[in-house]
């Protein structure tokens, strides 16, 4: 079974977990895009995507190196979803 998932979620997994500190968002969409799609044979839906947050200009969670203003989509097979979180945690 394939689930869609976004780069926002895991971006803000990371941010709650204290993980990543110091990366913008853009190098973590990357590195979140190249992992999903090489290791874990996931595949892009959208790119580009509205949040589900507030995401206006004057939104004090809005920042490089907090939570980002838009998103990709991604579709996975949801029996990679734990090794692709014990991935992120390494982080």
């Amino acid at each position: 079974m394939t689930i869609t998932i976004g780069s926002d979620e895991l971006i803000l997994w990371l941010r709650k977990n204290e993980k990543a500190i110091g990366i913008s968002n853009d190098t973590l969409g990357n590195d979140i895009s190249t992992l999903i799609q090489g290791k874990y044979g996931g595949s892009i839906v959208q790119y580009d995507q509205p949040v589900h947050w507030q995401a206006d200009s004057d939104s004090k969670n809005i920042d490089p190196y907090k939570l980002p203003k838009s998103t990709a989509q991604y579709s996975i097979n949801t029996e990679h979803l734990s090794d692709l979180y014990e991935t992120l945690n390494a982080w």
